[in-house]
């Protein structure tokens, strides 16, 4: 039999979380048996060769809700 844990630490723009609020994800995250230690960081910038290469993902059908949401978090910091 296999087994998988794991999750996902998503943000909007790609960023780790900050100082304060990281505290509050690691408690979240070791209570479903995660430890912080046990997550890296995945560059997925647009400008990485291998990325490029592969093409565009297939994510046509949200794309514009992700684009939308981004360009209001970035509305938001600019207008601070």
């Amino acid at each position: 039999m296999q087994q998988y844990l794991g999750g996902l630490l998503c943000t909007i723009d790609g960023s780790l979380p900050n100082e304060s609020d990281r505290e509050k994800i690691w408690n979240k995250l070791r209570s479903a048996g995660i430890e912080p230690w046990e997550l890296f960081a995945v560059d997925n910038d647009a400008q990485s060769t291998a990325l490029l290469a592969a093409g565009p993902p297939p994510l046509d059908f949200y794309r514009s809700d992700v684009k939308r949401e981004i360009n209001k978090v970035e509305s938001n910091r600019n207008n601070r």
